[in-house]
């Protein structure tokens, strides 16, 4: 390879190198001092948990402040999600578990950036009996700062949050942080 070609090629790499460098310079600044939209999931703790809407199967509302008065579980998830897939029989578990027993929980899981009939087709084909709306343009998720999911919110029955965990959740994790909201702790 003459060296002229060897000179130009390395000069084009240098040159790519900066770029990439400017580029990711630029994406951290950006990230450290742009705009941030929400808090972090767990500075809800302790606060009335933000009212949305959402949209249930059948195209009607579904509020949060409707369930005032109740525990809820509130969960953000996505079909795509593989943790939330994972989860979703020890979740719809609970959920009927609670409902024999006469619990008054309310639960709901929202399907972020979903439409409801790609939820509804998801839920037909795990076949899961839990409550669930669609957030279609993510207004709910971002009024919670949900950046991973699964997103749990545990809301006691006076509307505040009390516990929140990202990420997926074992069996004995989701009936200890459902008694704790259901005795108001």
């Amino acid at each position: 390879m003459p060296v002229s070609v060897a000179k130009a090629r390395a000069r084009r790499v240098r040159e790519a190198l900066g770029i990439f460098a400017l580029i990711l310079v630029g994406a951290l600044f950006v990230s450290a001092f742009g705009p941030h939209e929400a808090a972090p999931p767990s500075r809800y703790v302790g606060a009335p948990g933000p009212d949305f809407v959402a949209t249930s199967a059948d195209g009607s509302p579904v509020r949060l402040s409707d369930l005032r008065g109740r525990p809820v579980w509130l969960t953000f998830f996505s079909t795509w999600c593989v943790n939330c897939r994972a989860e979703d029989p020890d979740i719809d578990r609970v959920v009927r578990e609670q409902r024999d027993a006469g619990s008054d929980l309310a639960f709901l899981a929202v399907g972020v950036e979903e439409t409801p009939a790609s939820i509804a087709d998801y839920v037909r084909s795990v076949r899961l009996s839990y409550p669930w709306a669609a957030d279609p343009q993510g207004s709910a998720s971002r009024r919670y700062a949900v950046l991973a999911f699964p997103t749990h919110f545990f809301i006691d029955r006076t509307g505040v949050v009390r516990d929140v965990h990202i990420g997926t959740l074992r069996l004995d994790q989701m009936r200890t942080l459902v008694g704790a909201i259901e005795r108001g702790k």
